[in-house]
């Protein structure tokens, strides 16, 4: 059995050391990230701090619901609204010219994401009121 033998580690400002290793990766990660989390932090004033969200990801969600005006949650819905919600969004719409050839060659249209982008959008968040129509 051959004895432990002892190495000196380099260590730089609190760092270990090794030309070409992880660990030296992960410095230069390191610094790479804390500038960028400088700049943005500087940029937004304050606004957006990468190194309380961890993730550009939660940095986004977390800056988009601090100046968003919505309400931070939505009422609950009754059953009975949950129900017929749930029951109005059923399905997915597709539209196709008749053709010959695969079933591919339907067109899917996305119109969600022009949804989105449409200024007059709007979405419940709180219960709303039923009414019955007898007649159109």
């Amino acid at each position: 059995m051959r004895p432990l033998q002892h190495t000196k580690i380099p260590i730089q400002d609190g760092i270990l050391q090794f030309e070409g290793s992880y660990f030296g990766e992960r410095k230069e990660a390191h610094i790479r990230y804390n500038g960028e989390a400088n700049a943005i932090s500087w940029r937004s004033e304050g606004q957006i701090d990468l190194r309380k969200t961890g993730t550009y990801a939660m940095a986004s969600l977390r800056f988009f619901q601090d100046v968003s005006r919505a309400p931070k949650k939505a009422e609950d819905l009754s059953p009975e609204e949950d129900h017929w919600i749930k029951s109005a969004y059923m399905g997915g719409l597709v539209w196709a010219e008749p053709y010959e050839g695969i079933a591919t060659e339907l067109d899917y249209n996305e119109y969600y994401p022009h949804i989105l982008a449409y200024e007059g959008a709007c979405w419940p968040i709180c219960p709303g009121e039923f009414k019955t129509f007898t007649h159109i």
